[in-house]
């Protein structure tokens, strides 16, 4: 689809954590470790809305319009960038704001099409200070994003100048280990393929490896119709089976980055149906986690929801449907003047705080622990900001506009299982993912008998450990914080959890 989006963006400028259970699989045997919250149960719904008379000319326009004629907000906002754009973009600054996951691709080819930065020239340094620049703005913004080095990597796709299916497996292991290195946190690992490519069984050559991908994505469509690109009538499981069997098989979390079918002029109510074929199909393959509509215009098979009445109803009864509407993962806090409301949340390991700023002053969500993890900036009345924690540890923060408004996050330690005998093999886990570079976990113990709280697990990069009762029968109790090696500034020790051993 790359090929066309070029297209369509060159005549407009001349004119979107819980465990996941795949459907036919076991539960994952590691843990997720994206920053965009997945759902339990259900998936995130979103679109990419083109830029033109029929959705609107600017972002903010269009954004709405389109979620005025669907019926709902959008969950996940598609967007497309070259490689020399400047993003995130304030767009994006105030599509996130209001509530919306950006599902962003960075492109190889620069903004005037011509040529690529070749994958191997990428993986050998010779764009590094690209990169770098590129992580500090993603690093400055502050929410979790899905994020797709050069989608839709195929040959043909405009490809063909940007090098082989290893050249682009070592470009993106060489900007996913700069960005580690750099702090990049807030983003979600999306390896983003045609589905087409799944079903020619090309895909995995391109595939990066599952230490460098959080999640599996596809973009396809029902050609039917299109005099650029004809084919026959598709239904959606003949689009996606190959993509939706390759995730299953790398037990990765999957979201469809793309969709889109057009009308069948001899049967008005089809694209309709297909639409209603799509929802039911993704609640039997409940691995799947967010979907994208691409509402574009393409001519002989128009992608707009609103292409007959049959259509639009569909889409609207999908983004109705309450498996489409997952529960938000965050805690949320009420931003006033001049209070934090509630004062202390407690999330879990993996999930987060959404702050709602209702003013009518302005205010900040300001960590003031000296790490600097999360940093709202000046929100007006109206917007929203959300972090995620993903270690134990309390953690203190402020609005830097009025400092006397202060606020804690307590995230818990957790020690399973709560009771036992002393030959018991208890596990305790303080984070839900790995930290990035320049971040450790401390974990302490405190022994039967003893007030004393000794170190157990010193400046480790591991989520859990074993313990088995060390000094007899009685109560121990555990917390953990979170600390940044570069400075030595932390969180403040999480409350304890206990086990009681008998």
């Amino acid at each position: 689809m790359l090929r066309t989006l070029l297209a369509m963006l060159v005549t407009a400028a001349a004119v979107l954590v819980a465990p996941v259970h795949p459907a036919t699989a076991t539960a994952q045997p590691f843990a997720y470790r994206g920053a965009v919250s997945l759902p339990a149960t259900g998936a995130l719904f979103g679109a990419f809305v083109k830029l033109d008379p029929h959705n609107g000319l600017n972002r903010r326009t269009a954004q709405t319009n389109f979620e005025a004629l669907a019926g709902r907000q959008m969950a996940i906002d598609r967007q497309y960038y070259f490689w020399n754009d400047n993003w995130p973009t304030t767009d994006d600054v105030w599509s996130a704001g209001q509530g919306r996951t950006l599902y962003l691709s960075w492109s190889a080819h620069p903004n005037d099409l011509s040529g690529c930065r070749k994958w191997a020239d990428i993986a050998a340094g010779l764009y590094d200070a690209d990169i770098h620049s590129q992580a500090a703005k993603v690093i400055a913004f502050p929410y979790p994003i899905f994020f797709a080095f050069h989608h839709e990597p195929t040959t043909g796709n405009n490809n063909d100048s940007c090098g082989t299916p290893p050249d682009f497996i070592a470009a993106w292991r060489h900007i996913h280990d700069l960005w580690v290195a750099d702090g990049v946190t807030n983003v979600t690992w999306s390896w983003t393929m045609t589905a087409w490519s799944f079903l020619q069984g090309n895909a995995g050559s391109f595939y990066p490896g599952d230490n460098f991908v959080d999640i599996i994505a596809a973009d396809g469509y029902n050609w039917y119709g299109c005099t650029f690109h004809p084919g026959p009538w598709r239904e959606p499981k003949e689009v996606f089976q190959q993509f939706h069997d390759f995730g299953v098989a790398h037990l990765k979390p999957m979201v469809i980055a793309e969709y889109g079918v057009g009308e069948d002029p001899a049967n008005p109510g089809r694209k309709g149906q297909w639409f209603t074929n799509l929802a039911d199909l993704l609640k039997t393959w409940t691995d799947i986690k967010g979907i994208s509509q691409f509402n574009v215009g393409n001519g002989s098979c128009d992608r707009y929801i609103d292409t007959s009445p049959t259509s639009l109803d569909a889409f609207q009864k999908n983004g109705a449907d309450p498996y489409f509407k997952p529960p938000v993962t965050t805690t949320g806090v009420t931003v006033a003047d001049f209070s934090f409301s509630p004062t202390t949340i407690k999330p879990g390991r993996g999930t987060g705080a959404q702050w709602t700023f209702n003013g009518p002053s302005n205010h900040t969500a300001t960590d003031s622990s000296g790490m600097k993890l999360f940093d709202s900036g000046s929100r007006a009345p109206g917007s929203a900001y959300s972090f995620y924690f993903i270690a134990a540890g309390n953690y203190k923060y402020k609005c830097t506009i009025y400092p006397t408004m202060t606020g804690l996050v307590k995230v818990p330690v957790l020690a399973d299982p709560p009771s036992g005998g002393v030959t018991t093999t208890f596990t305790i886990t303080w984070a839900a993912n790995h930290p990035p570079t320049s971040y450790v976990f401390d974990v302490q113990i405190q022994r039967p008998g003893s007030s004393l709280w000794v170190d157990w697990q010193l400046g480790v990069t591991t989520v859990s450990a074993t313990f088995v009762p060390d000094s007899g029968t009685g109560t121990y109790s555990f917390h953990a914080r979170y600390r940044k090696l570069s400075t030595n500034k932390s969180s403040q020790y999480s409350d304890p959890a206990s086990i009681v051993v008998s």
